[in-house]
């Protein structure tokens, strides 16, 4: 699969992905083996507070000279690593 680089203006277009979920089951550990139960839920997509603060994040890592790619877009450059460390 083909990839490339994403330009900075489309960082914006990272949050019209679909990224709303639907689960009918779920995988419990009971005595020591996973087991598939019954468990309806969804997940409606994006947080807006994730929406509000990686933005700001990718588009500093951006600033920075770091990139992310398509499809996958996962950041490939070190420079998008926090400046302070826990």
């Amino acid at each position: 699969m083909a990839s490339r680089a994403l330009t900075r203006h489309e960082i914006d277009l990272i949050w019209t992905i679909d990224r709303s979920e639907v689960h009918d089951h779920i995988y419990k550990v009971v005595e020591g083996r996973l087991i598939l139960v019954p468990a309806y839920f969804e997940i409606p997509g994006w947080h807006p507070k994730t929406i509000e603060t990686d933005t700001i994040k990718l588009r500093d890592c951006f600033d920075r000279g770091g990139f992310s790619a398509a499809p996958s877009m996962v950041m490939r450059s070190s420079a998008c690593r926090s400046s302070t460390r826990s």
